[in-house]
């Protein structure tokens, strides 16, 4: 009991924590899992859960070390098989190897539940020991502090040697109390921290990337490739006149940048980059006489590797201005107008937050994306968007919502043979309100226009902010997704019922529904307002360690108040949180016109309120619980479904995930209408 309370701060702290190393490691090392990134994160709720579940049984504490190692000798293994998934999901690249995606995903499903378990079973222990509401400020604060702990490393650009070396130490900590089981656990555990450590010591880690450099076509001339998490990513190309010179391939490269200067009726002067990346598309712009170029880049480790080591070196020209921002986020927050805007293979390859299946840049392809970019066009200015295509219908949405967006159809032409070769187009469009602007355009004879080929195929499902899945051909679920879901949630529903089949005389359905509705509930509302938010102030990673504490924040104050209320009439509470939702729902930035900052504090204000009214009932309802682990870990089940439900946001849209919540508080203000008295275990 000495430690009890810290103990239990601590096991939250990990769960937090080591949740986020889970998910970067798994992610930046097996390709795969990077595709499905709520999977990981719907494991280590799971285990979680089973951990508050069976706390009185054996202390599996021991077997952790065991587990996490394993954990890393596994994604260094798998690390190697890359399988194509196919179909019309978002892996594209064809990936060799023996392994297939069908096995190597229920496996790491499996492990980091029962690295969880382990975890769990600590805080379950300890939860008991205290009053349900001073139990859970505990495990809040434990959270919140492995929230921040994370965010730190982030900021810090530290690598997966001191994530897991954080993580172990803790772990030790809690071993502590048997002689034979800490000596073992440190040596077992020092042994995964030196493969970890021997696995990515020539990586750099940026807050979204694993990022690797190698060698290049031309090496001599400056050039390098840069991948990220093991996928390719940018080419660094030295494309210089004298680097080029006499050198076909590079030649080849240095039109297909020089291009988007090459076309108009006037040199752009004023230009935009999104996705800037490590320069080489400002390069260009200096090298064809740009007044000015401001170059927006989401990852600062990135834009580093660029400043330091592109052999053209743009970002030391006084002539840049370089924005560390979201590129969606710098369109709504700038004013300025251009005269070309160049969008150059702007793919992040990533998943832009730890609850969601959205890719970092989705949120750039959409419509409304696209009308915010036509905003910042001068009366003649160009937008050029370079993308590799790799599929047909792919290239069609984007000709599509481009047209939607400017009012015109855009000119697509492929690039000369050699880089990307056909796959890689570039589509020209400018203000429709200016006709002839396109038609008027000087295509160098090395680019075969392609146009004709969209305006004959048949449309597809277009990326709007409600639905941004560029790389999702319709609105079906795919047998891809339906397997993953069919497959792990089996996976899942056997480990509970393993877990709770003892104690399945202890408590009735009607009192465990109220806590896994409301858990189910919250994960649903948080994945859409964690998107609405980012909308609204970028899709960084800093905005997502913020939201994620304000809601750690929001719950430990509505913790604070139930605390200290006795008189509380949960039926407001109720109605409050439906109207919000409600509201949520029907929200839009037109309602607050004007300034954007404002217009976000006010979503905030909008998004927070909903996750308030959730808080105080879900505080009113685990303050009578007489067993609060194994309230919390039927919450923590209902999480589970809430991630899984999640994929339905493919067909229905991201709102659908309110109206999913809603279903789900709905039946819990049903079932707990009544007291609920969890059983003692």
């Amino acid at each position: 009991m000495k430690f009890a309370a810290f103990d239990l701060w601590l096991g939250s702290f990990l769960v937090l924590f080591f949740e986020l190393v889970c998910i970067r490691w798994v992610n930046s090392t097996v390709t795969i899992s990077a595709y499905f990134s709520n999977i990981i994160l719907i494991s280590c709720f799971l285990g979680y859960g089973v951990g508050c579940l069976i706390k009185r049984r054996r202390f599996l504490l021991f077997y952790l070390p065991f587990l996490a190692t394993f954990l890393v000798v596994l994604c260094n293994i798998f690390s190697t098989y890359r399988v194509s998934i196919g179909g019309t999901a978002e892996v594209f690249w064809q990936m060799a190897g023996r392994i297939s995606w069908h096995v190597v995903l229920p496996i790491l499903y499996v492990i980091v539940t029962l690295i969880f378990i382990c975890l769990g079973q600590v805080v379950g222990r300890q939860l008991d020991l205290f009053s349900p509401l001073k139990a859970y400020s505990i495990n809040l604060l434990g959270s919140l502090a492995g929230t921040v702990g994370f965010t730190i490393v982030s900021f810090s650009h530290l690598s997966p040697t001191i994530w897991f070396s954080v993580s172990f130490v803790g772990i030790v900590w809690l071993l502590r109390q048997r002689y034979v089981e800490l000596v073992t656990g440190v040596l077992i555990l020092a042994l995964g921290v030196s493969i970890v450590h021997s696995q990515q010591q020539q990586s750099l880690w940026s807050p979204y990337y694993k990022i690797d450099v190698g060698g290049w076509t031309y090496p001599e001339k400056g050039n390098f490739l840069v991948a990220v998490n093991n996928d390719y990513h940018q080419l660094v190309l030295n494309l210089s006149s004298d680097a080029a010179k006499d050198i076909d391939y590079l030649q080849k490269w240095q039109l297909s940048y020089n291009f988007p200067y090459l076309i108009g009726a006037k040199t752009p002067r004023d230009v935009l980059v999104l996705g800037a990346g490590n320069g080489n598309d400002v390069a260009a712009a200096l090298r064809n006489n740009a007044n000015h170029v401001d170059a927006v880049e989401l990852d600062p480790v990135i834009w580093k590797l660029g400043k330091d080591r592109h052999p053209e070196h743009p970002y030391a020209d006084s002539r840049v201005k370089t924005h560390i921002n979201d590129a969606r986020n710098f369109l709504r927050d700038d004013n300025h107008r251009y005269d070309l805007i160049v969008m150059g293979w702007l793919d992040s390859h990533r998943l832009f937050s730890n609850l969601s299946n959205i890719r970092q840049d989705n949120f750039v392809y959409t419509v409304e994306a696209m009308r915010q970019a036509k905003q910042h066009l001068q009366d003649q200015g160009l937008l050029c968007l370079s993308f590799y295509v790799p599929n047909p219908w792919v290239g069609k949405k984007l000709f599509d919502l481009l047209t939607t967006a400017f009012g015109a159809p855009p000119r697509v032409f492929n690039l000369p043979s050699g880089g990307y070769e056909i796959p890689g187009q570039t589509f020209v469009t400018g203000l429709s309100q200016k006709p002839g602007l396109l038609e008027g355009l000087r295509i160098p004879v090395e680019f075969h226009e392609v146009t004709g080929d969209y305006l004959s195929q048949a449309p597809s499902e277009l990326p709007i902010d409600d639905w941004p899945y560029l790389y999702y051909k319709d609105r079906i679920l795919s047998a891809d997704y339906q397997w993953t879901i069919i497959t792990l949630s089996i996976l899942s529903f056997c480990i509970v019922l393993a877990a709770a089949w003892e104690k399945r005389r202890e408590f009735k359905y009607q009192e465990a529904l109220p806590y896994f509705l409301l858990g189910a509930g919250f994960m649903t509302l948080e994945t859409k307002n964690l998107t609405a938010v980012a909308l609204a102030f970028g899709s960084t990673w800093i905005v997502n360690s913020i939201v994620i504490c304000g809601i750690l924040l929001m719950a430990l104050g509505a913790n604070y108040y139930v605390e200290r209320n006795d008189q509380i009439r949960k039926q407001w509470y109720w109605l409050l949180l439906f109207v919000s939702i409600v509201i949520n729902y029907f929200w839009h930035d037109g309602i607050v016109p004007g300034d954007p900052l404002l217009r976000g504090i006010v979503l905030c204000v909008v998004v927070s309120i909903s996750f308030f009214f959730a808080a105080v009932i879900f505080s009113t309802t685990f303050k009578n619980a007489k067993s609060p682990s194994l309230a919390l870990g039927i919450n923590i089940f209902g999480g589970v479904v809430g991630g899984f439900a999640e994929y339905l946001n493919l067909i229905f849209g991201l709102k659908s995930l309110l109206v999913l919540a809603l279903i789900f508080y709905g039946g819990a203000c049903i079932f707990s209408s009544r007291p609920q008295r969890m059983q003692h275990t």
